[in-house]
């Protein structure tokens, strides 16, 4: 499993603990699908705008005086008040607009810096925070990154600490389980669900599917202003029953660069929780992937 393998690497660790648990757990673990999504290669406001009507009362001209004297001579007629025009504010542009911008705009920076942040529960056989930091690029094909965290498996708690290279199709992994040294690991495509080399699809993978995604509003991340894309994800608990969440997307207004995507399924009924939050940045900086030698402690 290469960088990126987000519910994969949780996948791992319920089924080494389910396998020393079982026959108890049995029935649990057959009843729980966890979704699979690639854990390393790695509501705004809703903003209508209306043009401005202004309605003009005329002035009248009155004429006062003392004594009322009868002429002949007409009333001055009120002088017509101009009406201001209002130029109206662009709409946002459709959620599928901004997201094809989005990965042009990423395919053109070619590289970036991600922190992913993520919460879990499954069904009562994990919970914990997995966080992922690290760069990629994509062309040349490469990633690093540094996962960190705690889980706890069927009561047993998993202290997380792997640094994860990819290099074309070529994967390593060093961690405790490598005894802290490098060795190969299966690599992940660049344009998988859920790797980091595909950052707008990392809230995909089997189990979860994305509906309904729109434009909701502007708003700034930090100091950048950003279109927030609002939409539905849902989620496969069992083979029979399904459950949904929010998926949010904050693309840059200038640019079109994605800066930040969230994910959360939060369903107590079924003890399922899925927060993600996935930050981008430094787009376009130099990255430098040395390739580790397999059983050294060093790269």
């Amino acid at each position: 499993m290469c960088p990126s393998v987000r519910s994969a690497l949780l996948l791992s660790l319920v089924c080494a603990c389910l396998t020393a648990a079982l026959p108890r757990n049995e029935a649990l673990a057959q009843g729980v699908n966890v979704p699979h999504r690639d854990f390393s290669s790695a509501s705004a406001r809703n903003l209508t705008f209306r043009p401005l009507q202004t309605n003009s009362t005329p002035d009248s001209t009155a004429t006062a005086g003392a004594t009322a004297v009868a002429t002949n001579t007409p009333t001055p007629l009120p002088t017509q008040t101009s009406v201001p025009t209002t130029t109206p504010v662009p709409s946002a542009p459709a959620a599928s607009t901004l997201l094809s911008a989005a990965r042009a705009a990423l395919k053109t920076a070619n590289t970036s810096h991600f922190n992913l942040v993520e919460k879990v529960s499954l069904g009562g056989l994990v919970k914990g925070t997995v966080r992922e930091r690290g760069d990629m690029s994509q062309r040349p094909a490469e990633v690093q990154a540094h996962v960190t965290g705690s889980l706890t498996a069927l009561g047993k708690p998993q202290k997380i600490d792997e640094r994860h290279v990819q290099i074309g199709k070529k994967a390593w992994v060093k961690s405790a389980k490598t005894h802290g040294v490098w060795k190969s690991e299966k690599a992940t495509p660049a344009n998988s669900a859920g790797s980091v080399q595909n950052p707008l699809d990392i809230v995909k993978g089997n189990g979860l599917k994305i509906t309904d995604l729109k434009t909701v509003g502007a708003e700034t991340f930090g100091s950048v202003a950003v279109w927030r894309i609002h939409g539905t994800v849902i989620a496969q608990v069992t083979q029979t029953t399904t459950t949904t969440g929010t998926v949010d997307y904050l693309i840059g207004k200038v640019g079109n660069l994605p800066y930040r995507i969230m994910e959360n399924v939060n369903d107590p009924k079924d003890s399922l929780l899925l927060d993600l939050q996935a930050t981008l940045g430094r787009f376009g900086e130099k990255v430098k992937v040395a390739t580790p030698k397999i059983g050294s402690t060093l790269r």
